[in-house]
């Protein structure tokens, strides 16, 4: 059977469990970024409507919480997203919250589950997320993707049939449009920048780690024209601090072409970067969804990004430009 495509989150819920009045996420949205968080947008029907629903968000050490509920209550349904070891400090933290989805599904909990990587975006303990990808894929009752061809890579992968798999789009982002010009000159007055209107900016926006090939890119800007310069915006990501700092040293040799800054944009300041820029640059290792392209298309930029996972299906989008190696993003970027 091929998979179902829904058009909310409510729809996947009433699949499971039509007489669902409790629904527990997984993580928490961050309150303090409702208009940009993935979270939040992604249940803003359910959070705001009253239809019947209601929607509790789970932190960390409070996971017992939906254990509890599933053994009071059959029809509590659970819709889950990351769940990944990133470090040392992480894994008791996940660990913790593998063993109250074990016990929530011993009490028959329901399990929806978002898959956003094929694979970790951390190699180090790549063996311990992969074990929890599989039991994710046996244990879940709805299994979510972002678009058809990821249904198509991961249902050969974990060995699921196309019945367990729904399709819910990623949700947009809402954009913040200002004048290139004045964002321009916002950006140098707040980190000192010294851009310029005759510039061609890039920015490479999101989490910092070697998932997103950012010294390639960097050696590859290091051999382009002066007037091509790089931004590099985003907190580092767990376990990844060493890769950071092999970034900071390259960039550090040519500071007129690259602005790295390595900590999390408030909400405010994001169409800043957005909006000065005039190609968001994504060079994945490996991916099957980028929120990050999602951000940018909401901001109507070109974007210029590797041809794997939905990003294939952008491929007839007027202002997208994919890319097959790194030569051929050599190329493209000489060129453009």
């Amino acid at each position: 059977m091929t998979p179902k495509t829904v058009d909310s989150i409510q729809e996947a819920v009433n699949l499971l469990s039509p007489e669902c009045k409790l629904l527990y996420i997984a993580p928490m949205y961050r309150k303090n970024r409702l208009g940009g968080d993935y979270i939040y947008l992604l249940h803003k029907d359910i959070i705001e409507n009253n239809n019947g629903i209601r929607v509790k968000g789970i932190k960390d050490w409070s996971q017992f919480r939906y254990v509890f509920a599933a053994r009071r209550d059959k029809s509590v349904v659970l819709h889950y997203n990351w769940l990944e070891v990133q470090d040392r400090f992480s894994l008791f933290r996940v660990i913790f919250s593998w063993l109250c989805l074990i016990l929530y599904k011993r009490f028959n909990g329901k399990l929806i589950w978002t898959i956003h990587n094929r694979t970790s975006e951390v190699e180090r303990y790549q063996w311990v997320n992969k074990k929890i990808q599989q039991w994710m894929a046996i244990n879940s009752d709805l299994l979510r993707v972002h678009c058809r061809t990821a249904y198509e890579e991961m249902s050969d992968e974990l060995s699921v049939p196309g019945s367990r798999f729904i399709i819910l789009p990623h949700p947009r982002f809402p954009a913040y449009l200002l004048p290139r010009t004045a964002a321009i000159e916002a950006l140098n007055q707040r980190y000192q920048t010294k851009l310029q209107s005759r510039h061609q900016i890039f920015l490479m926006f999101g989490n910092i780690g070697p998932h997103k090939q950012i010294l390639e890119v960097i050696e590859i800007f290091q051999s382009l024209s002066v007037n091509k310069k790089l931004l590099i915006v985003g907190p580092v990501k767990h376990g990844c601090m060493n890769y950071y700092r092999k970034i900071k040293k390259a960039a550090a040799e040519d500071p007129e072409s690259f602005f790295l800054y390595p900590k999390t944009i408030n909400a405010d300041i994001v169409p800043e970067f957005f909006n000065t820029a005039d190609y968001c640059l994504f060079n994945y290792k490996y991916t099957l969804m980028s929120g990050g392209v999602e951000l940018a298309r909401s901001y109507q930029k070109p974007v210029i990004a590797p041809y794997m996972g939905c990003l294939k299906e952008l491929r007839n989008n007027p202002g997208t430009h994919l890319f097959h190696s790194q030569s051929d993003l050599k190329k493209l970027l000489t060129d453009i």
